[in-house]
């Protein structure tokens, strides 16, 4: 009786151990650099409406476990009005935060640890009409409205909840 417990322990346990490593290897292969800076450009054009560009986006679950990481490289805003010295309202070097997994998997909620924008600038212009260049989210009257998907970034974000923030240089 012990030996066939002994070989459905060892069988289960190298079932669970290949599907871990078939996780992590789709993972690795779906979460690269090239397919999420797409995704993320995709997102922010819907609560950005100034144009915006990003340099690369990467995630690190391993580095940071039991976190997911997800950081930015050269994030820039461009927001161009007449008069103003710059049109880039914002521009950051690398910006890197932090989800904890376990809270978002439970609860669906957000919480974002270490937020860190290093090598950044801000430029912020109101002209005489006071117009400002960082008026760039949509008012809610444009708000179009959309088929929820699986993923709705909106309601996400509403029960997003920071820890720990940092600028940087």
């Amino acid at each position: 009786m012990k030996k066939w417990l002994k070989i459905a322990g060892i069988t289960l346990g190298s079932l669970v151990g290949l599907l871990l490593v078939v996780l992590c290897l789709v993972c690795w292969l779906v979460f690269t650099p090239a397919r999420l800076t797409p995704i993320l450009s995709g997102q922010m054009e819907k609560f950005i409406t100034a144009p915006t560009s990003l340099g690369q986006v990467d995630v690190s679950l391993f580095s940071s476990f039991p976190n997911l990481e997800l950081q930015v490289d050269n994030f820039v805003i461009t927001n161009p009005m007449a008069g103003a010295p710059s049109d880039t309202v914002v521009s950051v070097g690398k910006l890197s935060g932090a989800i904890d997994v376990k809270a978002y998997l439970k609860e669906k909620e957000i919480i974002l640890h270490d937020l860190t924008l290093s090598s950044g600038d801000i430029n912020i212009f109101t002209d005489a009409s006071s117009n400002t260049n960082y008026a760039i989210f949509p008012a809610q009257a444009e708000k179009v409205e959309e088929e929820p998907t699986a993923f709705d970034l909106g309601k996400i974000m509403s029960a997003a909840d920071l820890k720990k923030i940092a600028l940087e240089d």
